[in-house]
């Protein structure tokens, strides 16, 4: 089931709505210009009057996927705890949630890294800057929580947290999210007795 595009967005926001749902929902390579013309009501030189290409459009919409994400889950851990150790605590409870819902597709990001391998697509940069500055958040919520070597913590909770998004799309199953919550868990009391 497709999303229903206000329209009274204007015709940019329009494209990036039913780009943004279309390309979740089915894949890039899966989804051509038609199609988010049709599902957003505006011509297709209008679309390449705001885009030069698909390429840039899908880019548009990652970054805007990207900033979304992480406001959602910092806003997420900032409402689920008070203390900097307990939204730590938290992150895979808050991650359950989102694996919960019944229109969770795995991560927007992942999903185009694995569909675009190629070094110089237009959206490389902007998934390596999510996965950049998702980093920065668990080192962030690591440091802020007092765990030792903080940035090692992080770089085994960014892979936890990739673990658990794709398992949970894979199983169609918000289980993940406490197996990778046990492990975090373990290495950040393992890493306190050992400091």
């Amino acid at each position: 089931m497709s999303a229903t595009i206000d329209p009274a967005l204007a015709p940019k926001d329009r494209l990036l709505a039913a780009a943004a749902d279309l390309f979740y929902r089915r894949g890039i390579h899966a989804v051509g210009v038609d199609a988010i013309v049709a599902a957003s009501g505006v011509a297709k030189m209008t679309l390449y009057k705001h885009f030069r290409s698909k390429d840039d459009l899908v880019a548009a919409w990652l970054r805007a996927a990207s900033q979304a994400w992480r406001s959602q889950l910092e806003a997420s851990l900032t409402r689920a705890a008070a203390s900097p150790a307990e939204r730590l605590g938290c992150l895979f409870d808050v991650l359950a949630e989102w694996f919960a819902d019944p229109a969770f597709r795995g991560c927007a990001l992942l999903n185009a890294l694995a569909e675009l391998p190629e070094p110089a697509h237009a959206a490389r940069p902007i998934i390596l800057e999510h996965r950049r500055l998702l980093l920065d958040l668990l080192t962030r919520l690591a440091w802020d929580a007092g765990v030792p070597n903080h940035q090692a913590a992080a770089r085994s909770l960014a892979i936890l947290l990739d673990g658990a998004i794709v398992s949970a799309l894979a199983d169609g199953s918000p289980e993940p999210a406490r197996y990778a919550a046990d492990a975090a868990k373990a290495m950040i009391a393992s890493a306190k007795v050992s400091k």
